[in-house]
């Protein structure tokens, strides 16, 4: 009907598209309230479609959302909704995840799904002996002039060597 009445196509709304890509509408509304947060704490660009990302074995790693802030590379940033899921599926994600940063920074809604992904994302990495920082944005916990990662910590054993790429 648009196209009838306008003479072209109308614009996909920005929901559709998100809600195309995650998993539910509180997962799209995360990314979000993610993305505003982000930009208020100086990113000068967060991507809410970011392209997926080469892994060595020849799959790909869907982050959800890419920022950057001035001075950084960019930085892979998963928002997390917390629940029970699929450990394997998990462990897998956590794994592809390492290889493609060794700084994971991860979005949350609020304590009980910080405190959930923190253990899980420690339970993974530390029978496999890896090392990353993890960084943490409680985003129900954030306080004027504080800082955005409230949780940053270094986990697992020392790496064989520098990891290139994101930061």
């Amino acid at each position: 009907m648009f196209r009838l009445l306008f003479g072209r196509e109308a614009v996909e709304s920005e929901y559709d598209c998100l809600l195309a890509r995650h998993k539910s509408d509180e997962h799209v509304l995360l990314n979000l309230w993610a993305r505003d947060v982000l930009l208020q704490y100086g990113a000068e660009a967060v991507d809410l479609y970011p392209q997926p990302i080469p892994l060595p074995s020849g799959g790909t790693f869907d982050v959800d959302l890419v920022a950057v802030f001035p001075g950084q590379g960019p930085l892979y940033i998963e928002a997390e909704r917390g629940g029970k899921k699929k450990k394997e599926k998990r462990d897998r994600k956590w794994a592809n995840y390492r290889l493609v940063t060794d700084h994971f920074y991860i979005v949350v809604p609020n304590k009980k799904v910080q405190a959930q992904i923190i253990t899980e994302i420690t339970t993974w990495a530390y029978p496999n002996q890896t090392r990353f920082t993890l960084h943490v944005c409680n985003l129900s916990s954030l306080k004027e002039g504080g800082p955005l990662w409230q949780f940053e910590r270094a986990i697992g054993r020392a790496l064989s060597g520098p990891k290139d790429g994101a930061r």
